[in-house]
């Protein structure tokens, strides 16, 4: 399988499923002529939480920049999708996608012989223009894929809401296939003329932290101004605690997730879904809260980033994921027998992204303790935790041995200091459990939390398991 990284690198792999995604479509409506595959309707699990949900759609203008792809159409526009948790049920569950955009985004692909309107007749669980319930709710927002809509994360959205999150998911202008502005005028992916340019990726990704800042500041602003007033009103006047915002983003969107946060302290907590990180961290790092979930495949950007995370940290890997797996796409294609390669049956993909990405909000933005990010769950045998490794810690340092791990102190992890070291060490899944016996040293204040990118040359003695709870012990 090729690297999530070359696959970037040839327009992000996005446009690529969904040329795969509409040839299989187009293969499956060639060789059955069952008016039973003609009418099937694709639809998303329904939400796992107490809550009804409702969402709206937002148009917002941002008059401080022109955009950046098409300078003449002025300021910079956005459309937003919010789900929140609702009063009531609706009268009315809210559409998946336009006809339009739903024939743009194949057409885009260069696909003609399927029903063009396939993505638009998608089942949600959301009532439109429901009032939300609730006070101070914390806010997760969502940038999606290059070249794929705001839809493309509607699941995760719709279940975020029903454990009583708000979601705001942005469509970035002219960076998807067609997107519908409330005047009716339908745009596309302007920004894909573009990608052969120098720095294209991260021109994008430095866009979307500021789309994303912008966004934040419309939501959270005290006053509603007179355009604004019908949605906020819809909403209330205090849904959203302005002190419990995080992030999370797929592909390109997960790219953009540190650099949003470098540059807007608001957002406390962010999750990268199989993006390939484009624009590094800075060496100075990223001390806020971060989890990278994507597929059991390499990528250099995850490798070289990850010692620019200073605070909490994990990278998880799903076994049989593909790009589209942490997008709804992995599961609505398998409903019209679709084979993108994904070894995840069903709505098994959702299921996964669903339970990490709210237990990662749930510790970070609620602060409920979560097993499933500390180590591997019956539940979810698909994920495992490649980069977390018992690891012996030598010191002071010797650079002729190459086989030890110190993390730095970032965590305030709780050290348990014996007074000496002997025998062997019980396996919590690893396989070298033998130690070197003397004196363990004297740590202070230290704090480290081992994973295998963070080894370095070592020498002395001393030993560290990270434990199930997420700390690091010397033994």
């Amino acid at each position: 399988m090729a690297s999530r990284f070359s696959l970037y690198r040839r327009a992000f792999a996005l446009r690529c499923v969904l040329v795969a995604l509409a040839v299989l479509v187009s293969g499956t409506v060639a060789v059955s002529s069952s008016s039973a595959v003609e009418r099937a309707t694709p639809y998303l699990p329904a939400p796992t939480g107490p809550h009804p949900v409702g969402t709206t759609s937002l148009y917002l203008k941002d008059a401080s920049r022109p955009d950046p792809w098409v300078p003449s159409a002025g300021a910079r526009e956005l459309m937003v999708s919010l789900w929140y948790p609702a009063r009531l049920p609706g009268a009315r569950v809210a559409p998946y996608m336009t006809a339009k955009e739903s024939e743009l985004l194949l057409k885009s692909a260069g696909i003609t012989t399927v029903p063009l309107d396939i993505l638009s007749k998608t089942r949600t669980h959301a009532y439109a223009d429901a009032r939300a319930a609730g006070r101070r709710l914390p806010l997760v927002v969502l940038s999606p894929g290059f070249n794929w809509p705001r839809s493309s994360l509607t699941a995760l959205a719709e279940d975020l809401a029903s454990w009583g999150y708000v979601v705001a998911a942005i469509d970035h202008a002219y960076e998807n296939a067609a997107m519908t502005f409330p005047d009716g005028r339908v745009v596309g992916c302007t920004a894909c003329d573009f990608q052969d340019l120098p720095n294209f990726e991260q021109t994008v990704i430095e866009g979307r932290a500021r789309d994303v800042s912008f966004v934040l500041g419309e939501l959270t602003a005290p006053r509603a101004s007179r355009a604004d007033r019908s949605w906020r009103s819809l909403l209330g006047p205090a849904l959203i605690d302005r002190s419990r915002i995080a992030m999370a983003g797929m592909s390109i969107g997960g790219a953009s997730v540190g650099e949003t946060m470098l540059i807007d302290p608001r957002v406390r907590a962010g999750i990268n879904l199989d993006g390939t990180m484009f624009k590094d961290l800075p060496a100075s790092g990223l001390s806020r809260p971060f989890l990278m979930l994507g597929q059991n495949a390499p990528d250099p950007s995850w490798d070289r980033n990850w010692q620019h995370l200073t605070g909490w940290k994990r990278r998880l890997a799903v076994t049989g994921a593909v790009h589209a797996s942490f997008t709804d796409y992995d599961t609505l294609t398998q409903q019209i027998n679709v084979d993108l390669g994904s070894q995840l049956p069903g709505a098994r993909s959702l299921d996964i992204t669903r339970a990490y990405v709210r237990a990662f909000f749930d510790l970070t933005l609620r602060g409920k303790p979560q097993p499933l990010l500390n180590h591997p769950s019956r539940r979810f045998p698909e994920v495992t935790f490649p980069r977390r490794v018992r690891a012996q810690v030598h010191y002071p340092p010797n650079p002729h041995l190459q086989s030890t791990c110190i993390s730095p102190p970032a965590h305030n992890t709780s050290l348990h200091r014996p007074r000496s070291l002997s025998g062997a060490i019980p396996g919590k899944g690893s396989t070298d459990t033998s130690i070197r016996r003397g004196p363990v040293p004297d740590l202070g204040a230290s704090s480290l939390e081992c994973f295998s990118e963070d080894c370095a040359d070592a020498g002395g003695v001393g030993f560290f398991v990270v434990q199930e709870d997420g700390r690091a012990q010397a033994v």
